[in-house]
């Protein structure tokens, strides 16, 4: 890995967001020291103000531990690592993941294709009932076994952007937990859409779902829901519509979730798992018609 000051700038630069990440941290760290692709740096950015943290990055040598003062959502830490990154790409993952060892050269190997915008698999580490639920009502595009194909956004727990990219539609907005979504939006009007390189995998290490995720889940759709809106300039008309239309909005959300599957290959997790995908999935639906209905009354 190239890291030493002074030397040539590496190919890509690996910027990891953490907080309160100590207890996966280790993992993610041990396995891009493992990666088959060399020509990269470690950038980790922390906003959480523990000692375990900065421990753990300091076994590595290679890693640029960046220590925030205060508090930065996952969006504001990735442009603070993006803002000293070196490299001609920036790859994003989570410090809950763990990619594969030859997770950089396969979206290298996207980029070299052609596309500037690049996202992974993101498969869940322990597929038990609860994590498999997480794993298909937040990355259900994303599952190990479906075939590589543009999708509408790219997630920023396994996606790598040009500096093209990046200076197109970059930066991340801070100040909302869907930023990889309004990037991803740009990125398209700017003819770069999200490409879906299913080889470069990483695995989700956190334990899945609990039921205090719904409100969570309410939370981050009337977030999306809002900027969908706003982006795509929606009429009165189709923000009313929104937020009468939940219950369709939760079949085609779960009837688009039985498709990725039986792509997948994976209809018995998604039977399983239908019965905590659906209050998660209404949670969400129901989060998005909020945000629209606070856009009907101006707020």
């Amino acid at each position: 890995m190239t890291t030493a000051a002074g030397s040539p700038p590496p190919a890509a630069s690996v910027i990891v967001a953490a907080y309160h990440s100590s207890a996966f941290l280790g993992a993610c760290l041990e396995a891009l020291q493992h990666q088959s692709f060399r020509d990269f740096e470690i950038i980790l950015v922390n906003s959480s103000q523990d000692a375990e943290t900065g421990e753990i990055a300091s076994r590595y040598e290679d890693v640029v531990f960046i220590q925030s003062p205060h508090r930065l959502l996952p969006h504001a830490a990735r442009n603070e690592g993006a803002a000293h990154a070196r490299g001609d790409f920036l790859v994003f993952t989570d410090a809950d993941c763990r990619p594969q060892s030859d997770w950089l050269r396969e979206l290298m190997n996207a980029h070299r294709a052609g596309h500037h915008l690049v996202c992974g698999a993101i498969d869940v580490l322990h597929p038990s009932i609860s994590g498999a639920t997480w794993q298909l009502v937040k990355y259900a595009p994303y599952q190990m076994g479906l075939p590589s194909r543009p999708v509408p956004v790219a997630a920023t727990g396994n996606c790598s952007l040009s500096r093209k990219a990046w200076r197109t539609a970059g930066p991340f907005d801070g100040s909302i937990l869907c930023g990889d979504a309004v990037i991803s939006w740009r990125a398209t009007e700017a003819g770069m859409p999200p490409y879906f390189h299913a080889p470069a995998v990483v695995f989700d290490q956190d334990d899945g779902f609990h039921w205090r995720m719904l409100a969570q889940r309410f939370e981050r759709g009337r977030e999306f829901g809002r900027e969908r809106a706003l982006h795509g300039r929606w009429s009165q008309v189709r923000l009313l519509t929104a937020v009468f239309a939940v219950p369709l909005a939760v079949t085609t959300v779960l009837a688009r979730t039985a498709m990725l599957c039986v792509q997948a290959r994976r209809v018995g997790r998604f039977a399983a798992t239908l019965p905590l995908q659906i209050p998660a999935v209404t949670a969400w639906c129901a989060g998005e018609a909020a945000g629209c209905w606070q856009l009907l009354r101006g707020r």
